[in-house]
C-alpha cells in the first residue's frame, strides 16, 4: 500500500455463491480431478444422488464439504483472475473479492465476470477506492 504506483483497490462479491452453483458441473469437475481418491469421489457421487441434495438448489449451506467442493470449482477462477492484465494483488474468501489494481476497472470487473465458473455472477453493488 506504500507504493507508489496508481493503484485501485476493488472489492466485489458473488451473488448468492453456494446457491447458483451447479451440481452437476462441480460434481463433473471433482470426479476429473486427481485430487482425490476413488472412494472419495463415489462418496460424493452418493451424496449428490441422494433425494434431499437433488431438491437443493445448488450447493447446501452448512454441510462442511460444500465449502471445500466451492473450492476446487474456484481454482481455475482464482487462477485466471491473478493472470489478468492490471491486477498485482488479488484474495477471495468464499464469496468476497478484494483486488489491487493499476489498470481500467471496467476492463478488471469484465475479466471476473467471464471467468467466474458458469451461474454465477457479481452482485451489483462493489466498492472502489483509490
Amino acid at each position: 500500500m506504500k507504493e507508489e504506483l496508481p493503484m485501485t483497490i476493488l472489492q466485489f462479491d458473488i451473488k448468492d455463491f453456494y446457491e447458483e452453483f451447479g451440481q452437476e458441473g462441480i460434481l463433473e469437475k471433482v470426479l476429473s480431478d486427481s485430487l482425490l481418491s476413488h472412494h472419495s469421489k463415489r462418496l460424493l457421487k452418493d451424496l449428490f444422488a441422494a433425494p434431499g441434495l437433488k431438491r437443493c438448489k445448488g450447493l447446501p449451506r452448512g454441510v462442511c464439504v460444500s465449502a471445500t467442493l466451492s473450492e476446487i470449482a474456484m481454482r481455475e477462477f482464482d487462477r485466471d483472475v491473478r493472470q489478468l492484465n492490471g491486477v498485482y494483488y488479488y484474495a477471495r474468501y468464499v464469496d468476497d473479492i478484494i483486488v489491487f489494481a493499476y489498470r481500467d476497472t471496467k476492463s478488471i470487473r469484465l475479466g471476473l465476470e467471464g471467468a467466474l465458473p458458469k451461474g454465477l455472477r457479481l452482485n451489483e453493488r462493489n466498492r472502489m477506492s483509490q
